[in-house]
């Protein structure tokens, strides 16, 4: 199955957020948006079960200048065992924020069960005076049913991109036999894990943020944060659990949003 879904984010003149484009396929689907008194909340649905080896999904996004919107999900994606040996199951992602803008992306947990293989490719592109808050969270898997880490392969890419130029790469290529895998789980058995980019001209501002967000390491817990340039930050977190990963995300947001003096929407989840 190949789907799609590309919105632009516009500000009204009233100051109001709004989907000024829209184009969805099957199974991808934008669910009513929601507008809090400060942030547009849109909610990305996968209408079906995940993704099958095959599938393929494009999600383009572009906030212009002086939007402010949230892009979530109302559940996790899931991906599932690969029947054919070779296929990948595919997603690539754009975003664009312009200036003044502020855009925070953030999809449920991603769950790959026992020999899924996917493929996702992200790229993200900034003004430099572009606000961006990207949350990216994995899963080990269906740890409830004694299946941690035995997916077959995920390969992840993501690039940022400010003004035109390459700032940052990752790429993760994880596979159950490797050594970022054991890594992993030397800290914890059924570790997860999320990613986070924060961008903000106000960013420079604050002080003692990498101390601040590694103070919100704790028990099962693992937070720590590092500076691409003055207004950018890359943000890790490592938990023994769903429950600590998704307590952490809260902490991290609610300490975000504070220190760069913006009022925090909530996610609305459906």
């Amino acid at each position: 199955m190949t789907g799609h879904l590309q919105i632009e984010l516009a500000a009204h003149p009233t100051g109001r957020t709004y989907i000024s484009r829209q184009s969805f396929h099957a199974p991808m689907h934008l669910s009513k948006p929601h507008w809090d008194g400060n942030c547009l909340i849109v909610q990305a649905v996968n209408c079906t079960a995940g993704l099958f080896s095959g599938d393929r999904i494009d999600l383009s996004v572009h906030s212009l200048s002086g939007s402010r919107a949230i892009v979530t999900s109302p559940s996790a994606q899931r991906a599932y065992q690969a029947r054919d040996p070779a296929a990948f199951a595919e997603i690539t992602q754009s975003f664009a924020v312009e200036g003044g803008a502020w855009l925070e992306v953030c999809p449920e947990i991603f769950i790959p069960q026992r020999g899924a293989r996917v493929r996702q490719r992200t790229r993200i592109d900034l003004a430099s005076d572009a606000g961006l808050f990207f949350i990216e969270s994995l899963a080990p898997g269906r740890v409830g049913s004694s299946e941690s880490y035995a997916f077959e392969i995920l390969d992840w890419t993501t690039d940022l991109y400010v003004e035109n130029e390459l700032l940052a790469r990752e790429r993760y290529r994880l596979s159950p036999e490797e050594q970022s895998i054991l890594t992993l789980r030397s800290y914890f058995p059924d570790a997860y894990y999320a990613s986070c980019y924060l961008a903000a001209p106000e960013l420079s501002e604050v002080t003692d943020f990498r101390q601040s967000v590694q103070n919100l390491s704790g028990e099962g817990l693992q937070v720590a944060a590092s500076f691409l340039s003055p207004s950018i930050a890359t943000i890790k977190l490592l938990a023994r659990g769903s429950m600590e990963l998704r307590a952490g995300l809260l902490s991290l947001r609610e300490y975000c949003y504070a220190a760069l003096s913006r009022p925090i929407p909530a996610w609305r989840k459906l």
